[in-house]
């Protein structure tokens, strides 16, 4: 199979993502979680709406869904407030 995993890497092409306002809150962990996991695109953050290209929106949706499993999850599988943000997320890029 050619074709390419969605790991954190992306395309010159760029597409901005339809302008929505985003509490503040939200904003920081989307930082917190793309600095961490796909660091070479956190200058893509620095504005909101962020500018990424398609294989770039799909790598940070992942990133937050990795994190998601990772830390928003509560011992019984909900998710935790943590989670329940990421999800927002999640969402906010696929749109």
């Amino acid at each position: 199979m050619g074709e390419q995993s969605a790991g954190c890497s992306g395309s010159p092409k760029t597409v901005t993502v339809p302008r929505r306002d985003l509490p503040v809150y939200l904003a920081v962990l989307l930082r917190e979680v793309v600095s961490t996991r796909c660091p070479h695109l956190r200058r893509a953050m620095d504005e909101l709406p962020p500018a990424l290209d398609p294989e770039e929106r799909l790598a940070v949706r992942q990133a937050l869904t990795d994190e998601l499993c990772a830390t928003g999850l509560g011992d019984d599988d909900s998710p935790n407030q943590r989670g329940m943000n990421l999800e927002s997320l999640i969402d906010y890029l696929a749109r």
